[in-house]
């Protein structure tokens, strides 16, 4: 009886497992969690049915993370993004790294620069420096390496920032001189706001130039 039960066990959680896959496509790690943690299956039984499953091709460790890292790419994620996903998958890393090697060199660098491109018009109000120091923040995020970051933000134009810069340092000075004056006045407001617009990456000469423009009461 006991045998018999064992064996009910083992054709749902085969079946269970067809099933699975024929939603989606499963990693050899995903599948024995399954059989693992729905079915009474011991050790054995869960092998056994995966090795089959394998066998029959229904599971596919090295299709799998090819196919994965094709989708990634294409959603422009970054190569440590992808290390990882695949990782929390059950893929052995140098399955991973076999298959990230097969690409073309260039790749990477294509997407980091496509993906900077697509973000960079998000990043908005702030100085020329900051902006590029926050694009290299969401694309560590985003899982790109920080050499491939560096080279990808060289190939980005920001001319256009360039040119705004002025016009985002006067409203940034403006708005922070009304945040501060209510503490400050004089020397002591300028000096702060200045220490401010300095932290968030203007140009020491731009600074001045603007505060020179602006209005100090007690000066």
């Amino acid at each position: 009886l006991q045998q018999l039960k064992s064996e009910e066990n083992i054709v749902k959680a085969y079946q269970s497992c067809i099933s699975k896959i024929a939603i989606k496509d499963r990693t050899r790690k995903e599948i024995y969690d399954l059989i693992t943690n729905n079915f009474d299956c011991d050790i054995k039984a869960a092998n056994m049915i995966v090795e089959k499953l394998e066998s029959r091709g229904y599971i596919d460790d090295y299709r799998y993370a090819k196919s994965s890292i094709e989708s990634m790419r294409a959603a422009l994620q970054g190569e440590r993004r992808i290390v990882a996903n695949l990782k929390k998958k059950g893929i052995p890393y140098e399955m991973i790294e076999q298959i990230l090697d097969s690409k073309d060199e260039d790749e990477e660098l294509q997407s980091a620069i496509k993906w900077a491109n697509k973000v960079k018009s998000s990043i908005k109000d702030c100085s020329v420096a900051m902006k590029k120091n926050k694009l290299y923040q969401k694309m560590m995020i985003q899982g790109y390496t920080g050499d491939v970051i560096s080279k990808a933000i060289e190939h980005v134009s920001f001319v256009e920032d360039e040119i705004s810069e002025i016009d985002n340092l006067r409203k940034a000075a403006f708005t922070i001189k009304k945040k501060y004056e209510k503490k400050h006045s004089g020397t002591i407001l300028r000096n702060n706001v200045f220490r401010y617009l300095f932290s968030v990456g203007y140009r020491t000469e731009d600074i001045y130039a603007v505060l020179d423009e602006m209005e100090w009461k007690d000066e």
